[in-house]
């Protein structure tokens, strides 16, 4: 006998349920099943950090060198002069950048760089990409970029008390050399002292083509002492003054080529920075302080095509802030874990 279509589909359904009567039940268990529990943490993660051993891989000269291995930071002009940084195509501008807790605010012409740094005395770079946290500091639309200087204990052996370093280089390409002289030493078991002074002369350098790329030569000059006391076990002071000079022929606007109406004009920029800075960290979970108060100058002088142009940029501030780690235990309700949080807070002025 045929079965319509109608007649199949209602036998398959009733021999379904006819199956499924026949399969034993499996009674509900009423205990409650318990599952393992899971550690949720919270960690301040720093985005990216340049170390003294990278630096010396590369041989950093210059800004460009210093970030050559940070794929989120690049550095745009020729000569040191012109360069700027820019951190995920935010200019220097518009991020927090500091040396040793010193802000580098303000610009005094819009064409040339406002941030130079000697990567012999780096310690480290630290990069924070993006929007920051309050505490990046103002100005941090793009992030915040924060340069480390090197403490004498950092130069200094196990068991010395003094040492010296001197260097020496010559660039074929632009037919120029540089000179560096360090000396550093232990005063005694608590106090420290670092001078640095470095000389760099250099002609225009020559492009792929073997052409010279006019506006490119420079005379560098940098000054730097640091002091280092430790207070107490729990208590350091560190006290730190750089001067730095650049002077050359350099066009109106350094970062394009000259022109006929970008001719070639003498240059100089100098900036001077005082930094004082105390730390407090008695091992506690709950402290870690500093604080920081700088004064940064900065002066640019440019005799032009409409005569001498000057411009001149001074900051002072005082940065405090407090590092914090500690843990929380919930009330135990089943099985949950122990957070461990990280909270920071701090407040300056520039």
């Amino acid at each position: 006998m045929q079965h319509c279509p109608c007649q199949r589909s209602l036998l398959g359904s009733l021999s379904f349920a006819a199956l499924l009567s026949a399969l034993p039940c499996q009674a509900q268990s009423s205990d409650p099943l318990e599952l393992d529990g899971v550690e949720v943490t919270a960690r301040h993660v720093q985005e990216d950090s340049v170390e003294a051993e990278q630096l010396q891989h590369f041989q950093a000269a210059d800004l460009q060198d210093v970030f050559e291995s940070s794929p989120e930071v690049s550095v745009g002009g020729g000569p040191g002069v012109a360069q700027k940084l820019y951190l995920r195509g935010f200019e220097d501008t518009l991020l927090n950048i500091r040396i040793d807790g010193a802000s580098q605010p303000g610009q005094t012409f819009h064409h040339t760089g406002r941030i130079g740094i000697e990567p012999e005395l780096l310690k480290r770079a630290e990069v924070q990409a993006g929007t920051g946290d309050a505490t990046s500091g103002p100005g941090a639309l793009g992030g915040s970029i924060r340069f480390v200087t090197k403490d004498p204990d950092d130069l200094l052996r196990e068991g010395e008390q003094v040492g010296a370093l001197i260097k020496g280089g010559y660039f074929s390409r632009a037919e120029g050399y540089k000179t560096s002289s360090s000396l550093y030493g232990r005063f005694n078991e608590n106090w420290s002292a670092l001078a640095v002074a470095t000389y760099q002369d250099q002609n225009d350098y020559e492009d792929g083509n073997g052409r010279d790329v006019l506006g490119t030569g420079a005379r560098q000059q940098l000054g730097f002492a640091k002091l280092v006391g430790r207070l107490a076990d729990e208590q350091t002071l560190r006290l730190s003054y750089e001067k730095r000079t650049d002077e050359g022929e350099r066009t109106q606007r350094p970062q394009w080529i000259p022109s006929s109406f970008n001719p070639l004009f003498p240059l100089e920029t100098e900036r001077e920075t005082w930094t004082l800075k105390y730390g407090w960290n008695p091992l506690s979970e709950l402290v870690d302080l500093e604080v920081t108060t700088y004064h940064t100058s900065t002066e640019l002088q440019q005799d032009g095509r409409w005569g001498l142009y000057i411009g001149d940029t001074a900051s002072a501030g005082l940065d405090v802030r407090n590092t914090s780690e500690f843990g929380a235990q919930l009330p135990r309700r089943q099985n949950h874990s122990r957070p461990c949080r990280r909270s920071r807070s701090g407040s300056g002025g520039g």
